[in-house]
């Protein structure tokens, strides 16, 4: 059986829906294929989202100030000797619902015109003339073959989409995490997100509250990072919560709700477009390589790309879905993943230096929260600065300089 669409889209997470919402809204009729049976269940990524952004979204997209939040008014950086807090913009933050985010998208994509097929997984492409013509999904009720003239890869980080074009599916950098809701939790504050830093190599373990003692919590880790024996960022949070204090004091009467994990590619965003086929979100790398975050550089790509194939559709020019990939690299948030994709390799060149292990934890803090330049000649520059003391003179020589909202406090 053959059915017949302007767009398909393939997963319908945050960006496929965000993707099909915009071409919808400019004219194009769009199916969503899911192969879960369930929109948002079972979740896979985390719940921050960058304050500042998503009030700027919520004025284009006015539902998304339905969806239940937890305003944060900072974040806390933990190391072995020193505290880090940022109250800059950037490291505000809300804790999202997160379930009830993915649905939202999903029935406003519905409202907007949309149609979404369940429990249907896509196979591959059909072709004529070097353009994809049809989709081959197994669904519910048999194989169909769909016919649309764009066709989207919005499946995540093991892009199915990706697979059938002939890219490499996975790059050696990988981020991993595991997160755990728990409830119960004495926490110290409320008010700021936790990151601690320097026991998990090329990662971190944190805490995110939630509101009345509830929280996300657990370890996101790079393995490409760490040397000898492994550990998994379930065995690092086991570890880990029990021999930092902090952790341990804020969760050890705290119980699981939800466990839930995922993976990213941090290797930098890959091709887009591929003649009528477009990947958009993590299925494309685009997101913030350092902290591993792709919810909202996802949806301002899917976005743009949304109306980019609906005005392909109107006029028929392959030039106009070209332009979507770099219309979201010229935007504001297209900067940030690739400024990103840097700081995330100024904090590679840090860890392989001999520095001492104290070092290069005030080092990469410092970059993650980018209170000093990220380019390869200023890493150099600054490390030139032997010691940690140096270093956080250094720091807050920066902090003067720039105005930053931010503070460093020694344990």
């Amino acid at each position: 059986m053959s059915l017949k669409y302007d767009v398909l889209v393939v997963g319908a997470g945050i960006s496929g829906c965000i993707f099909a919402m915009s071409a919808a809204r400019n004219g194009a009729k769009v199916l969503l294929v899911e192969r879960k049976n369930e929109i948002a269940a079972p979740l896979r990524g985390g719940e921050a989202f960058c304050k500042p952004f998503f009030d700027l979204l919520a004025e284009e997209m006015p539902f998304l100030k339905t969806v239940p939040k937890w305003e944060l008014s900072g974040t806390k950086m933990v190391l072995e000797k020193f505290e880090i807090l940022n109250k800059e913009p950037k490291w505000l933050a809300y804790m999202l619902e997160r379930r009830v985010f993915e649905k939202t998208l999903a029935i406003e994509a519905v409202k907007s015109g949309c149609e979404i097929l369940l429990a249907s997984t896509f196979r591959g492409f059909i072709y004529n003339k070097g353009l994809a013509t049809a989709a081959i999904v197994d669904t519910p009720d048999g194989r169909k073959k769909i016919t649309a003239r764009v066709f989207v890869g919005a499946d995540g980080y093991a892009s199915k989409v990706r697979s059938v074009l002939g890219l490499k599916q996975f790059s050696k950098d990988l981020g991993t995490a595991i997160e755990i809701e728990m409830a119960g939790a004495k926490l110290s504050t409320e008010e700021y997100i936790q990151i601690f830093v320097g026991q998990v190599p090329g990662g971190y373990a944190y805490i995110f509250p939630k509101g009345g003692g509830r929280v996300a919590t657990g370890v996101g880790m790079r393995p490409l990072i760490e040397a000898g024996k492994k550990k998994t960022p379930i065995e690092y949070f086991n570890l880990l919560k029990n021999e930092i204090p902090e952790l341990h004091s804020q969760l050890q009467n705290a119980v699981a709700l939800e466990i839930k994990g995922g993976c990213i590619d941090l290797e930098g965003p890959i091709a887009a477009v591929h003649k009528n086929i477009l990947l958009v979100g993590d299925a494309a790398n685009q997101s913030f390589a350092y902290v591993g975050e792709g919810i909202l550089p996802g949806m301002v790509a899917a976005q743009i790309a949304g109306e980019a194939a609906a005005q392909y559709i109107k006029n028929n020019d392959l030039i106009i879905l070209k332009n979507y990939e770099k219309d979201f690299l010229a935007s504001e948030i297209g900067k940030e993943v690739l400024h990103t994709a840097e700081i995330k390799d100024a904090i590679n060149f840090v860890l392989a230096s001999n520095k001492s292990k104290e070092y290069k934890q005030f080092f990469t803090a410092l970059l993650e929260m980018e209170i000093i330049d990220c380019s390869k000649a200023a890493v150099k520059e600054t490390m030139k600065n032997n010691t940690v003391q140096e270093l956080v003179e250094l720091a807050k020589v920066k902090i003067k300089e720039n105005n930053f909202s931010v503070e460093i406090i020694q344990r």
